[in-house]
This record gives structure tokens, sequence and C-alpha cells, in this order.
């Protein structure tokens, strides 16, 4: 708190008191001077006690800051220790994904550590995460060696070498690699034969790592084998320049290629990379490394992903693969709702997203695949889901009024791109309290504001501003703008149902 001291100008002079005009004029010139000489100075003062009074207010705000996250780490950690783990150094006991602290062995520091219980059949270990790009990764070989960032089911993290070592140098570990790429596309790669060396053999990973099966990504990581760590300052690659200097990270280098899932969050100029995996992405927006003890790996009743939400017990996000394809991606399945089963290619909520996108983020999707986000899975992941088996289609729809409305169709099916993703001609209405809205669109292709594919002499796509099997630009359009359109009047429309719904759900189950 500060208080404003005014200050009071005396002119030095009366102008009644001298004789003479040019005497008045003199003292008038002098006594200006003095008041302007006054006035500078009350500014001067002003302007720098409003500048301390914004960087205390600003120190003050960072101080709360400071202390908010301080308690929160301690809240956190006290948890975590609740849960510490002594004995086997793995999460295979863990029945949630949560953060503990693993002691191992007794004499030794305690290990802070996630455990995922719910990614590819659980146990695992999280030992790298990229998530948002908020942690730098160009760290010098200490931090490698030590590990850096907080560790944390939301956090960017890497546990360090040393630890990685001590997890994994009595026993061969399974190693897990999931990547995002630049245009969401997930994609993960299971290795068997995990192993750190120590410090005295600089971090080498073992000869034993194979590879066993990866989609689509493929392998990388087998061409790393025995090689060593390396970082900026400790050059240990077999590459003539220093892959750690030029990639900005640490990582076991050879030849600067294949892979470095530590390199900046985005695109390096320089480079033209960033977090990268050869042939796959050159700046994922996503990674992380996983580990656990070493099963038999793929066992027949054991798989790393689902090929049906109908074997989902509870709703939830769950690697998917669709039946007769490579490509795994993630899904979100509805296992309460309408008998459960349920699989979600669209999703609206909040207006968070933009859904006014062009043909190729149609085609692969978009948003963040979850409970509670707005996202499109994609129109090729609808082809390959739809292609092999038939499938039943739920739509939900809340208007302007805050009424819910739902219709089902029968016989949901896309063709491939070649045929513009094509909604099929046996595509039929069931039941519902709202009407046929998409049922005319059967054996329409689907059009974006950059491939105009529909049968009117409008492009649909532009005018209402999302992409959509559109017929005629009529009927429906759940992937308009969230908000009414003040050009069309209308925004996620549902003929005679909604002209800007504030909630869509678009869902379909095996049959």
């Amino acid at each position: 708190m500060f208080s404003l001291i005014i200050l009071v100008v005396t002119l030095p002079f009366s102008l009644s008191a001298v004789t003479g005009d040019e005497t008045k004029l003199q003292g008038a010139t002098l006594g200006c001077k003095v008041l302007e000489q006054r006035l500078d100075e009350l500014q001067t003062t002003l302007s720098k006690l409003l500048t301390f009074t914004k960087e205390a207010e600003q120190a003050r705000q960072e101080s709360q800051r400071v202390i908010v996250e301080t308690l929160q780490d301690e809240i956190t950690e006290k948890i975590a220790r609740l849960y510490t783990k002594s004995g086997n150094p793995d999460c295979e006991s863990s029945e949630i994904s949560v953060k503990y602290f693993l002691q191992q062995p007794i004499n030794s520091s305690a290990i802070p550590m996630v455990c995922d219980a719910d990614a590819f059949g659980g146990g695992w270990f999280v030992i790298q995460q990229r998530l948002h790009g908020g942690l730098s990764f160009h760290r010098d070989w200490k931090e490698y060696k030590n590990g850096f960032g907080t560790v944390g089911k939301s956090n960017e993290f890497w546990l360090g070498l040393e630890r990685m070592h001590r997890l994994t140098k009595n026993e061969l570990s399974e190693l897990m690699i999931e990547l995002r790429d630049e245009s969401g596309r997930y994609g993960y790669a299971l290795y068997s034969g995990f192993r750190v060396a120590g410090e005295g053999d600089s971090y080498r990973l073992s000869d034993d790592l194979s590879f066993v099966e990866g989609s689509p990504i493929g392998d990388k990581m087998i061409g790393l084998r025995s090689e060593q760590f390396s970082t900026p300052d400790r050059d240990n690659g077999r590459s003539l320049e220093n892959c750690g200097t030029k990639f900005g990270s640490g990582w076991w280098f050879k030849n600067c290629k294949h892979l470095n899932l530590n390199g900046p969050y985005m695109k390096d100029p320089t480079t033209g990379r960033g977090i990268y995996w050869d042939g796959w992405t050159n700046a994922a927006t996503y990674s992380r490394m996983m580990i656990r003890r070493a099963r038999q790996i793929l066992l027949p009743d054991v798989k790393p992903f689902i090929e049906d939400c109908k074997k989902v017990k509870m709703s939830g996000t769950n690697s998917f693969r669709p039946a007769g394809f490579s490509d795994i991606f993630p899904v979100h399945c509805e296992a309460e709702a309408f008998g459960g089963g349920w699989l979600v290619l669209q999703q609206r909520i909040n207006g968070t997203e933009n859904f006014n996108r062009n043909w190729n983020d149609y085609k692969h999707g978009f948003g963040t695949v979850g409970k509670s986000t707005e996202f499109w899975l994609g129109l090729e992941r609808m082809h390959q889901i739809t292609s092999r088996k038939p499938f039943e289609m739920l739509i939900e729809v809340k208007n302007e009024e805050g009424q819910h409305g739902y219709a089902t169709f029968s016989k949901f099916k896309v063709a491939d791109e070649s045929d513009g993703y094509r909604l099929f001609d046996e595509f039929r209405w069931s039941e519902g309290m709202i009407n046929f809205g998409l049922q005319l669109s059967h054996g329409e292709q689907f059009s974006t504001y950059d491939k105009d594919n529909d049968k009117s002499s409008e492009n649909c796509g532009s005018l209402y501003k999302g992409g959509w099997w559109f017929y005629k630009c009529r009927h429906s359009n759940l992937n308009g703008p969230y908000k009414e359109d003040p050009e069309t009047h209308r925004g996620i429309f549902w003929h005679d149902w909604a002209q800007a719904a504030t909630y869509s759900r678009m869902m379909i189950r095996s049959t």
C-alpha cells in the first residue's frame, strides 16, 4: 500500500510586489521555469511510484504462485510416499495409474515413479514423457544422469540414466514407446531385452534389445543397440559430428540418425527436426517411454489394444486396432450409456476445438480423444473400423433450449478416400426422438471447404464452415460452428431439432 504525496509548489516571487513591466516579465518567466521543473520532478516521482507498485504486485503474485506450486508438490509427494514400494523394482502390483516412490535397495535413495496400470496390459514404469514442450530437454551429462523435470502423470520429465541402470541392471525389461506425430496420428513400438549399463560404460544400451512389434511406426531402436549415451558436453557417438550438440539433447545416437525422443519440442529450423522417429515424424507432439519386467510377450489372450468397445467394462480411452488393419490409435469407449459397447467418433461439448478444417484434417482426425474433450476421430479411421463388419450408429444432440435428443441408425459404413469417404447407401434411420437428419445423406461423399464433393451448386463446406456428408447443404451438420453463424444463422444443426446445438456426440457399435 502506498500513499500519494502531493507537492505544493510555491513561486519564489510575488507579481504584485514588482514594479516595472520588464521586471514583471522576468519574474513571471523565472516562476514558470521553476514551476515546470517542479512539475517534471513530480511526474518523474509518480512514474517511479507506479513502476515500483507494478513490480511489487508482480513480485507478490509470483510469490503466491511459487507458494501454491510448492504446496502442491509437497502434497503430491506426501501422497506418493504413502504408496512407497519396496522390494521388486517394478509397477506390476499397481492396480491404479499413480505416482509412487520406490525404495530400491534399502540403503539407496527412493526413486519417484509413475506407474501406468491401464495401457498395454499395465505394469509399466514411465521413464520419459513429453506432453507440451514446457520443459527443456537441452541438458548436460549430469542432468541426464540424475534426471530432470517433476515426475508426475501430467508432467514432462526424464527419470535419469542412473535410475534406469538401477532398475534394469539385474533383469532385462520390456520397453514401450508411444508417439503422436504432427497431424495427431498415434503409433507405438514394443521391445524386449531393454537394459542400461552403468556410468562406467556411459549408460550403453544392451545388445539384447529386440523389436517385438509396432504400429504403424515400425522399428528404429534396434539400430542403437550397444550405443553409449551422448549429450552436448559428452560426445560418445560414432558420428564425426557431435549429435548431442546438433540436435540439442541427450540420446543414444548412432550417426545422428534413426530417432531422438529428447529433441526440441518444436521443429528446429536448422536441422528440420524436433522429437523425431525416422520415417514417421520429424517433430512429434507427444512421446512416452515405459519399461516393465519382462513378460511372455503377446500371449494369445493378452493384447496391447482392443478391437471392439463391446469388450470394455468401463468407459475410457483405449488403444484400438481395427480388424484386418495394422494401425493402432486411441479411441474413447462408452460402456454405460444406451447399453454400452459404443465407440465415439465425434464429440462437441464446449466450442474449444475449431471444426472448420480442411480435407487433410478431417481425413486424419483432430482434437484430443477423451471423455471431456472435443474431437473428430478421422475419416480414414472410420473407414478402417467399419470396413470389415457391420455397425449401428447413435447420435446425440442437445439443442439451444437444453433438450436432449437422440437417433439411431443401422448399417453405418464409410468408403475409402478414393470414393470420397462416401456414406454407404444402406445407411438408414432406426429410431429416436429426433428425426432422420443424416439419413438423406446416405450415398453422399464427404465435403470440406477445400474439397467440394456435395451435389449442391454451392460449396456447403465453405458456406456452413465445417466438413460433413452434405445433402444439398440441408438437414444436418454436426461439425458446424459451435455458436450460431450470423451469416447462415446456423451452427451445429439438425433439421427440425437444433439450429445451433450446444452438444453433439456420434457413436458406433458393432452388430
